[in-house]
C-alpha cells in the first residue's frame, strides 16, 4: 500500500532537553497536547494519550534518544491502521528546532479526513508546545480545538486491534471527561457512535 508522510518544523526558545521532557512526561504532555496522558518513555514502553472529544491514540515508544529524538507507534482511535511519529530536536541558539513527521497514512477518503485532522492538529499543537515552554502560557483553548474540525463521517470503530495492541475502554484508565475540562489543540476524530457505550461524539 502506498503511503505517504506529514512533516512540520517549529522552533521553540527553550532547551532542548525541556522539548524532551514535553513529549516523554505525562503531566508535560497534558499541559499542551492531550487531557490524559499515560506514558513509559523507554523502547516497548506504553504511549496513551486522550482528549475530552473522545479521540484517544494507544501504541509505544519505539526507539528514543535523549534530548534528540522521540519515535513513536501510534493507532488512533478509528484509524484503518498504525502510523509512526517521529521528533527529531536540533539544538539552534538559545533554543531548539523540532521537526516532527507523522508517517505511514495510506490514501482513499477516511485517510483523507485524518491526513486533515493532523495537519490541523499537529501544526496548533506545536505552536501550543512553543507558547508553554516560553511562557507558560497556553494561549489556544477552544479556539482551535472547535475550529473547522466538524467532519462528518462515519468511523470503522467495529474492531479496536491495530497490529496486536488490543485498545479496551475497561483498561483501568480514566473514563474520557475525567480529567479537568480543558480544550487542547488536538486531532480531531469524526462524529460517530459507539454502541457498546450508547454514545455519539461529535467534534
Amino acid at each position: 500500500m502506498t503511503t505517504s508522510n506529514l512533516t512540520f518544523e517549529q522552533f521553540i526558545d527553550a532547551h532542548p532537553s525541556q522539548v524532551y521532557h514535553a513529549f516523554t512526561n505525562a503531566t508535560a504532555l497534558r499541559e499542551w497536547m492531550c487531557d490524559i496522558a499515560t506514558l513509559a518513555p523507554r523502547p516497548g514502553g506504553r504511549f496513551y494519550a486522550a482528549w475530552n472529544s473522545g479521540y484517544y491514540a494507544s501504541g509505544e515508544y519505539t526507539d528514543l534518544t535523549e534530548d534528540r529524538e522521540i519515535n513513536i507507534q501510534w493507532y488512533g482511535r478509528g484509524e484503518p491502521g498504525g502510523t509512526q511519529v517521529q521528533v527529531s530536536i536540533t539544538p539552534q541558539g538559545d533554543g531548539a528546532l523540532v521537526r516532527l513527521t507523522h508517517a505511514g497514512l495510506g490514501e482513499g477518503e477516511d485517510w483523507e479526513i485524518i491526513r486533515s485532522n493532523f495537519q490541523h492538529g499537529w501544526q496548533g499543537g506545536l505552536e501550543n508546545l512553543a507558547s508553554v515552554l516560553e511562557t507558560g502560557c497556553d494561549p489556544f483553548g477552544n479556539e482551535i480545538a472547535q475550529s473547522g474540525l466538524d467532519h462528518r463521517s462515519p468511523a470503522a470503530l467495529d474492531h479496536l486491534d491495530f497490529g496486536g495492541i488490543r485498545i479496551d475502554s475497561d483498561d483501568g484508565m480514566p473514563a474520557v471527561g475525567e480529567s479537568a475540562d480543558r480544550h487542547r489543540p488536538h486531532i480531531a476524530e469524526p462524529e460517530y457512535a459507539d454502541s457498546r457505550h450508547g454514545l455519539t461524539i461529535r467534534v
